[in-house]
C-alpha cells in the first residue's frame, strides 16, 4: 500500500491515492533513481575515455490515472490542483519511506474523447533527490543540556556538562550525502572564531568572526542554497567573506557522523542545532 498527494505552490492539495471514486492511478514512473550523465574526455594517446565527473540528471515523475464519472466535474476539479509551469510538492509513503521532491508541472494531456479519460501529469525534478517528510534536528553545542522541566531529585545532579573534544555523532539514514544547516547562538557571552569539524573526514568550517552575546549565526550548506548569515539586533548581515581559506561547505554522509564545535574564544558560550532532510535516490 502507498499514498499519494499532489500539493500546489498555494497550498491546494489533492490526495490521489485516497480519491478512488473520482480517479484511478494507473502508474506512477520516476521513482526510482534517476539516470546519471557522464563526463568524459578522449585521449588521443590511449584507448578508451577518461571520465571527469558525472551528476545526476532531472527526475521526470509521470503521473498516469483514470478519470471516473461523473468526468467532466472531476476533470475539471483537476484544475484546481494541477497548475502548469507551476512548483508542485508531490508526497510519497510505502511501508519503509515518507518523503516528498518539488516538480515543475511540464505538461498535463487529458484524453477528453476517449471512452475512459485518462490524465497524464508530467513533472520535472531539477532537484532529483526525495526528501525525508521529517528532518533531524540535534544539538551539537559544547555544553550538553542534562535536565528538563518538570523534574524531581533526590540527590544533587548536573543541569549540564562541558563535552569539548568528544564529538557528537549524527545518522544519515538516507543514501546519498546531504548539506546541513547549522545554527550557532552566542547565548553566555563572546565568542571569537567558530569553527565545526568533522572528525570522520578532517574537513572544517571556520569564520573569522566576533561573535556578541545574542548574535545567531545560520550556515547552510545545501546544494544551490549555501548562505553564512548573521543576525544580529534584528538586522541580518551575509558573513560569506568570513570563512577562513581551508574551510569546506561540510556535508552529511550516509550513515555515521562525528562533528565537533569548538572556538578559538569562548566555545563554552556557544549553542549549536543542526537541520538536516535526508535525501533518498528513489523509494
Amino acid at each position: 500500500m502507498y499514498e499519494f498527494y499532489v500539493q500546489n505552490e498555494y497550498g491546494q492539495m489533492i490526495k490521489l491515492s485516497e480519491k478512488i471514486q473520482e480517479y484511478s492511478i494507473i502508474e506512477i514512473s520516476g521513482l526510482t533513481p534517476p539516470n546519471a550523465q557522464i563526463y568524459e574526455m578522449k585521449n588521443s594517446n590511449q584507448d578508451g575515455n577518461i571520465a571527469n565527473g558525472a551528476s545526476l540528471e532531472d527526475r521526470i515523475v509521470v503521473v498516469t490515472f483514470a478519470i471516473n464519472g461523473p468526468a467532466e466535474e472531476n476533470r475539471l476539479e483537476l484544475y484546481k490542483y494541477f497548475k502548469i509551469k507551476k512548483t508542485h510538492r508531490l508526497f510519497f509513503k510505502n511501508g519503509s519511506r515518507d518523503v516528498y521532491i518539488d516538480g515543475i508541472l511540464e505538461s498535463f494531456p487529458i484524453g477528453l474523447f476517449d471512452e475512459k479519460e485518462i490524465a497524464q501529469a508530467t513533472f520535472r525534478c531539477p532537484d532529483p533527490y526525495f526528501k525525508d517528510f521529517v528532518e533531524i534536528d540535534a544539538d551539537i553545542s559544547v555544553i550538553q543540556k542534562l535536565f528538563e522541566f518538570t523534574f524531581e531529585i533526590e540527590e544533587p545532579i548536573p543541569f549540564s556538562e562541558f563535552r569539548i573534544g568528544e564529538g557528537q555523532i549524527l545518522i544519515n539514514k538516507g543514501d546519498v550525502e546531504t548539506g546541513m544547516v547549522f545554527k550557532l547562538y552566542a547565548v553566555r557571552g563572546t565568542v571569537i572564531n567558530p569553527v565545526i569539524y568533522n572528525l570522520d573526514t578532517g574537513a572544517k568550517m571556520q569564520l573569522e568572526t566576533v561573535m556578541q552575546e545574542g548574535d545567531e549565526i545560520d550556515i547552510s550548506t545545501i546544494y544551490m542554497k549555501k548562505s553564512i548569515i548573521r543576525t544580529r539586533d534584528n538586522e541580518e548581515t551575509n558573513l560569506i567573506n568570513a570563512m577562513t581559506y581551508d574551510s569546506s561547505w561540510l556535508q552529511l554522509n550516509p550513515g555515521g557522523n562525528t562533528f565537533l564545535v569548538n572556538a578559538d574564544v569562548g566555545a563554552i558560550n556557544l549553542d549549536v542545532y543542526v537541520d538536516v532532510n535526508v535525501l533518498y535516490q528513489g523509494v
